[in-house]
């Protein structure tokens, strides 16, 4: 049997028991896989291909990605009752301890800017919709992506997110300068629902179409690491430097237990400080010039 057929009836099984961003991850890892290892069918599978790949995963992007690559494959197999004593048998590997990513302020500045120059099309409006939405919000990825455009409510700026990873809808609040976007995005009276639309292709803008926008950002604005989720570690650690109430961040970013949401609480709040003052000081800027 193949294994990219394996592969395909798990993420249909997970599309349908976990949310679009989580479905949209295990793609990425067992598609990396697939591509990587050269095992094309269950007969191919042997230690000596698979600990290639491993040590090769491990060299490329530490143990934490190597421990999640494993979990993955693993419950993917086991999905379809397929037992390989080798994945099986590998013990979790020791992480080191990480800050969470954070987006600098003279990146978000260079981002902020590049987005203000691009012609004015319809296609370019929808990447400052969303890189502006990441920052007001906090929001994950998917739950942008799979809003409508009834759920940005102008009137009162915010926007309602439906499809959370905790199943519970919740509303967070936008600026001035994000509503505007919206509000052009509405006048574009395209014939869908979705607040953020790939005018090129003619369909919702998706996960992918997300990956490749960043992939250029980081390589015309020689950024070293960008991906959407560090706007939210941004967004959260912006927010307790200046706000300080925990639980209303957990409210915001969608968590079941605030003790999740502990994990923003750096050691060094000094750096969050400066943090804080200097991502804040790079929105107000940016979005000063391109009003001028």
């Amino acid at each position: 049997m193949k294994v990219n057929l394996i592969f395909k009836k798990y993420l249909e099984f997970i599309a349908l028991t976990r949310s679009a961003g989580t479905k949209n991850w295990y793609c990425e890892y067992l598609n990396h896989f697939v591509t990587h290892s050269g095992i094309k069918c269950l007969d191919d599978i042997n230690e000596e291909v698979l600990s290639a790949y491993f040590i090769s995963k491990k060299t490329e992007a530490g143990n934490s990605t190597l421990n999640k690559s494993i979990g993955i494959i693993r419950r993917a197999l086991n999905y379809y009752n397929i037992e390989i004593p080798y994945i099986n048998n590998l013990k979790r590997l020791k992480e080191s301890v990480v800050r969470y990513q954070i987006v600098e302020a003279a990146d978000l500045g260079k981002i902020l800017r590049y987005c203000d120059k691009l012609p004015q099309t319809k296609n370019n409006l929808t990447y400052s919709m969303l890189i502006n939405s990441l920052i007001d919000t906090g929001a994950r990825i998917s739950e942008l992506l799979n809003a409508k455009i009834e759920d940005a409510k102008i009137y009162n700026r915010d926007i309602v997110l439906k499809h959370t990873k905790s199943s519970i809808e919740r509303s967070i609040p936008f600026s001035e300068y994000t509503s505007a976007l919206y509000q052009k995005r509405i006048d574009t009276k395209v014939n869908s629902d979705y607040l953020f639309y790939n005018f090129t292709k003619k369909r919702p803008y998706s996960y992918e179409d997300v990956v490749s926008l960043f992939r250029k950002l980081m390589a015309e604005l020689h950024i070293n690491t960008l991906h959407s989720h560090m706007f939210r570690h941004t967004f959260a650690t912006t927010f307790l430097e200046t706000n300080g109430n925990i639980f209303a961040l957990s409210t915001l970013l969608g968590h079941s237990n605030v003790t999740t949401t502990m994990r923003y609480l750096h050691e060094n709040q000094i750096h969050n400080q400066k943090l804080a003052k200097a991502y804040l000081a790079a929105i107000q800027l940016s979005r000063v010039d391109s009003s001028n």
